[in-house]
């Protein structure tokens, strides 16, 4: 992929409308916050490329074209939060109602040939760069494949148009039932691996500061079983 170009460069946020006035099944776009800690890349679809490497008998490097060849598939879901890396425990109210469009993730590795050893996913994305003076080299996420199979999507598609520049165009994860961080943006690569990712400062600084839904044991949890429309949650949720 060609080098990223970002606009702005910097910290990109936009609040959601107050709780009280989510009345619609769905969020609209112009309604739905953006955390964007890094700024916002700018990539075209032709410039866009997924590895997927690792772990798998078939390392993979994807252009947009390939992935429009898999069937799309549709699904709605609670986008939620987890709160400002600055201040872990203040809520900050954030959530959403979206219909996402694109691959199924399980689709796109069954491609790939995960090997037997393989236990997590390690998602990266385009964007890097400082925040809060912290050196930030391009963000990533771990995920557990057990978790894949349901409904993980690579997704292109919010509310039936192309995701805007802020939500992650050309190309994002949709995680339904973890928080929106494990979503990640600009998706560049997916390194499969037997062990989860290492977090070290220089690597992701304070980005990652209570970005994971995790009990006390370190395993990685949905936040409820069922993805409630945004109508539906109850207000000691948001």
């Amino acid at each position: 992929m060609n080098p990223v170009r970002f606009d702005p460069q910097g910290p990109f946020m936009r609040d959601p409308i107050p709780p009280h006035q989510m009345r619609d099944r769905l969020t609209r776009i112009q309604d739905v916050f953006v955390q964007c800690h890094l700024g916002v890349p700018r990539i075209e679809p032709d410039q866009w490329s997924l590895t997927i490497d690792g772990m798998v008998e078939r390392p993979r490097t994807l252009r947009f074209d390939d992935l429009m060849r898999y069937p799309k598939t549709e699904l709605s879901t609670v986008h939620q939060c987890c709160g400002s890396p600055l201040a872990p425990l203040e809520p900050k109210r954030r959530i959403c109602n979206i219909r996402w469009s694109g691959v199924r993730l399980v689709e796109v590795l069954a491609d790939c040939r995960p090997g037997a050893s393989a236990q997590y996913i390690w998602s990266c994305g385009a964007d890097f760069g400082e925040f809060s003076g912290v050196v930030v080299d391009p963000y990533m996420k771990d995920l557990p494949i057990a978790r894949v199979a349901d409904d993980v999507l690579i997704a292109y598609e919010m509310n039936g148009s192309a995701l805007l520049a802020e939500h992650g165009f050309p190309v994002r994860l949709v995680v339904p039932g973890f928080y929106g961080t494990n979503s990640v943006k600009w998706l560049t690569r997916m390194t499969l691996a037997e062990r989860r990712a290492r977090w070290t400062p220089s690597q992701h600084g304070a980005v990652v500061l209570a970005s994971r839904a995790e009990s006390f044991s370190g395993q990685i949890q949905p936040l409820s079983g069922r993805r409630n429309a945004i109508h539906e949650v109850a207000v000691n949720v948001v």
